[in-house]
């Protein structure tokens, strides 16, 4: 795997060659639309070859949201499960030239305007439902006027979303149980290679960190009563534990209008949650893109049980070595038990007979997984 870097920079120049100058030529423009400019179907009937530019309309507007949507294995899947499971995505559809090739085929040229709305919406929940049940850990940084509250609001609402929306939540609980781990330190710093640490402790696939902030209060009187308002802010961004790869947002704001009280803390909690919805589903989807982007390969769990820790480096650098394989994370290692994040192009069944051939006994294979016992701990 090391001397791959040299091809791997060469297929992303590649990439964006393509980008650029291939026959995809969505963009999105200033506002919410996604203009698709040659957008072709092609058919037996010229209803068929209408169909057929009406999907490669949707199918290039998905583009512009998942990076590399084109080279992830699945990619087919996504489309017609969108397109079949939703309405309204395509707002204008002109057709720009009809024909008939030399074997009677209807050929079908459109531009199409998609609606980034309406397929944003429809994608997201297609694309979680696709990946499985992803694990989250949300960290959030909460200060009302500069101090830290009892009890943090934000953090709480963003899980709503995200636990809503299909994606497991991490228990936290323990965390600060753990000797070697302050939870709430590396909250207050923000410091997110020791949050990332403690992400990948947890077995979390995802990290969603940031700020939340309240503040500029003042107070007036309505029926002899004092009403306090101001302002709360949550920014989020969020990082896969097995790749380091992160993606962020602008704040969402909510202003004096929104966020007033009878206190400060009662005002602040109502700018909480207020901002904290339309964050964590902006986040949501942003999430499943950059998890469906990153699949150029499967994602394959691997486990290995009595593996002494010498052994964990010289088979980590074999897999490595292999051409089929992508990435390889360290997920744990625990009571000699080894478990691993296995980016490859191989199947599951082939990854078996390789850790087959390399001292391990199999147990398990299965769509994603491999599992087995490492041969010499008899």
């Amino acid at each position: 795997m090391r001397n791959k870097i040299p091809a791997i920079f060469l297929t992303a120049i590649l990439c964006v060659a393509l980008m650029f100058c291939g026959r995809s030529e969505a963009a999105r423009p200033a506002g919410e639309d996604i203009t698709v400019n040659n957008a072709v179907g092609t058919g037996a009937t010229r209803e068929s070859a209408v169909e057929r530019a009406r999907r490669d309309a949707i199918e290039q507007g998905i583009g512009v949201f998942i990076d590399g949507y084109t080279s992830v294995k699945d990619y087919q899947v996504v489309t017609d499960k969108v397109f079949s499971t939703t309405q309204g995505i395509i707002k204008k559809f002109d057709i720009l030239d009809e024909r008939k090739d030399k074997d009677g085929m209807f050929i079908v040229e459109a531009r199409a305007v998609v609606t980034a709305a309406a397929l944003d919406g429809a994608l997201g929940p297609v694309v979680l439902d696709m990946l499985g049940n992803k694990r989250v850990m949300v960290v959030l940084d909460e200060r009302i006027e500069e101090k830290q509250p009892f009890l943090f609001t934000s953090e709480g609402e963003v899980e709503k979303v995200f636990q809503s929306s299909g994606l497991h939540i991490v228990n936290k609980d323990q965390a600060d149980l753990l000797a070697d781990i302050n939870l709430n330190e590396a909250r207050q710093k923000q410091n997110e290679e020791e949050m990332l640490r403690v992400a990948r402790n947890f077995k979390a696939d995802i990290l969603v960190s940031g700020r939340a902030y309240a503040g500029s209060f003042v107070s007036v009187k309505i029926a002899g009563r004092p009403v306090y308002s101001g302002r709360a802010s949550i920014q989020l961004r969020a990082v896969l534990t097995n790749t380091a790869q992160q993606i962020g947002f602008d704040p969402v704001d909510a202003d004096q209008k929104v966020t007033r009280g009878t206190t400060v803390e009662d005002a602040a909690i109502i700018g909480f949650k207020h901002c904290a919805p339309p964050a964590a589903k902006s986040m949501v989807n942003a999430i499943a893109y950059m998890l469906f982007g990153s699949l150029g390969a499967p994602t394959y769990s691997v486990k290995i049980a009595g593996i002494p820790f010498d052994d964990v480096w010289t088979l980590q650098e074999a897999l490595e070595e292999l051409d089929e394989v992508k990435s390889v994370y360290q997920r744990s290692y625990d009571n000699e038990v080894l478990e691993l994040d296995v980016i490859s192009e191989m199947d599951a069944n082939a990854l078996g007979r390789w850790f087959s051939k390399n001292g391990v006994a199999i147990s398990r294979v299965s769509t994603q997984a491999v599992e087995g016992k490492w041969r010499n701990s008899q």
